[in-house]
């Protein structure tokens, strides 16, 4: 005998997932959109003001610190130079794109285990036991989850690593800039850096956020699986849960080198060493 969930509480449990998997791409997308413009728009817009409204002699910079095949002190070429890089905005969209990807496959994850964790949670002593379909089907459904977990993991868990150091060190360095130019009185530097440093700390809590909910999602299938009536089940069917059981124990999450875990304590761990290296650098730089 198959227990299946009802169908408008599987529904309901399918309609949660992907209301957040579509307000991480959402969010992402919109945030990494405007910091981009903003900081491809920073140096026209400091031209403009100190150019036009203060009447002050300034060169126009280009966004982004690329090597230029040719002279760009002329204006015109830095024109030239400006609108050609235009297209690097892309880039980033596409980066935080591949991050949005990675988040739905996780919140899919999450979502399989959570439906799963509902069906142990209803098992009754009454029912006919004595067929092992439906704990055939618990670990088959469990085992694959282990498996598609642990890919993600193995294909980007180098990548996850790499995003950790970038991240920590440029959050340091974006707030450091920021405290450089408040004191220089630059509001639109301020802006754009502090919107570039939002976007940083978004992509490093959401790898953060989506382990953590990982974690908490098998939690709560280990309790499950303890706290449904397998004492009252035939000896054949606890030996079948009890393979569950013990493939339970091992919480499923993201880790950085596969020794650093993703999860939401280790997220404010990252905001303090970014913190401590803007003391650092504030502290060399006074000396």
């Amino acid at each position: 005998m198959m227990i299946f969930i009802k169908p408008s509480r599987r529904k309901k449990i399918r309609i949660h997932y992907y209301l957040i998997g579509l307000s991480f791409n959402r969010i992402l997308l919109r945030c990494v959109s405007i910091s981009a413009i903003a900081w491809y728009s920073t140096p026209f817009v400091n031209f403009i003001i100190i150019s036009r409204l203060r009447n002050e002699t300034v060169m126009l910079t280009t966004p982004f610190r690329l090597p230029a095949f040719a002279d760009t002190t002329s204006f015109d070429r830095t024109v030239i130079f400006y609108i050609y890089e235009i297209g690097l905005n892309y880039f980033s969209v596409c980066y935080v794109s591949t991050c949005s990807v990675v988040s739905v496959a996780v919140n899919n994850i999450c979502c399989q285990l959570a439906v799963l964790s509902y069906r142990i949670k209803q098992l009754k002593s009454n029912y006919n036991f004595h067929s092992n379909e439906i704990f055939h089907d618990f670990c088959v459904n469990h085992l694959n989850t282990i498996r598609l977990v642990k890919t993600i993991d193995n294909a980007f868990h180098l990548v996850f690593l790499n995003e950790l150091i970038m991240i920590t060190v440029l959050i340091s360095l974006i707030m450091y800039n920021m405290i450089l130019h408040f004191d220089d009185v630059d509001i639109v530097s301020v802006v754009s850096l502090a919107g570039y440093g939002f976007v940083m700390i978004s992509l490093i809590g959401l790898n953060c956020f989506i382990s953590q909910n990982l974690i908490d999602q098998s939690a709560e299938l280990r309790d499950a699986y303890w706290k449904c009536e397998w004492y009252n089940m035939p000896i054949s069917c606890k030996r079948a849960l009890m393979i569950s059981m013990i493939y339970s124990q091992i919480p499923l999450q993201l880790t950085a080198g596969k020794f650093y875990i993703y999860s939401m304590p280790n997220f404010l761990n990252i905001l303090k060493s970014s913190m401590a290296y803007v003391s650092m650098l504030r502290t060399v730089n006074d000396k």
